[in-house]
């Protein structure tokens, strides 16, 4: 059985993009305007978004602590490799996403690397747009057609889509918030944390048809999808009820 070695160098400082301070939310890594309050439950899985209302999310931690190559469940890779939750909301024409991690934006003996966060605006099962979480690329938008984007490079090929292929996808500037940063300074959690100001089409697609949202890394080892059903506007203010999960799944795989 092949483990991943989670052999890094702490990152002391945060790895911060623009912030966006909008209806309550400020993207800035921090999860408290969320409703989440600080891990409780002894496995630290709580990623509960208290208070907030119109958030599809789901949340999978089974690895606290052990960064040596502890058990991931049912997979393996340890804390960095764990994708412990995912949080998606829309407000108006604004989608903000936020993913809770072991995983820094650093590489672990090159087989842990983060992946661009995908969105499917519409649920037809075609990725629309992404976000960038590392080096220059982190906290741009990317769209594309076709095959714009690489499934993952190692161990689980067919987890995709990893990353946007640089080369032929279209640049569309910074989102209107990006923020990658941890949750603690123990190096145990990070937040990915984004914004999206959607068009005018891809808006109504989401009201129609509801918005998925995908990420996993280079290895494919863990993989998190999201989504909001479609839901009814407020005549007044626009803003999503009622919103429910859709296809909500976590996969963990066994490295063997």
């Amino acid at each position: 059985m092949l483990r991943l070695h989670d052999k890094f160098a702490l990152a002391a400082a945060l790895v911060l993009g623009a912030s966006l301070s909008a209806f309550g939310l400020t993207v800035d890594g921090n999860l408290s305007d969320w409703g989440v309050a600080a891990p409780t439950q002894q496995d630290y899985n709580d990623w509960t978004p208290h208070g907030l209302s119109n958030v599809a999310w789901t949340s999978e931690d089974w690895v606290v602590g052990d960064i040596s190559g502890g058990y991931v469940g049912p997979g393996y890779g340890g804390q960095v490799a764990d994708i412990e939750a995912m949080l998606v909301h829309l407000e108006d024409h604004t989608l903000y996403l936020s993913i809770a991690t072991g995983l820094g934006p650093f590489i672990v003996d090159g087989f842990v690397l983060p992946g661009d966060v995908f969105f499917d605006f519409g649920g037809d099962g075609t990725w629309d747009a992404a976000v960038g979480t590392m080096g220059a690329n982190a906290g741009h938008e990317w769209t594309g057609a076709g095959l714009w984007y690489i499934d993952p490079l190692f161990l689980f090929t067919d987890e995709g889509p990893y990353q946007v292929d640089y080369a032929v996808a279209n640049d569309e500037g910074p989102a209107a918030g990006f923020a990658y940063s941890p949750n603690d300074m123990s190096g145990q959690h990070w937040i990915i944390e984004l914004a999206l100001s959607l068009s005018e089409s891809e808006y109504a697609s989401v009201l129609d048809n509801g918005v998925a949202a995908h990420w996993t890394y280079v290895c494919g080892n863990d993989v998190m999808e999201v989504g909001l059903t479609p839901g009814v506007p407020e005549p007044s203010t626009l803003v999503l009820l009622g919103l429910g999960l859709l296809g909500v799944f976590a996969r963990r795989r066994l490295i063997a």
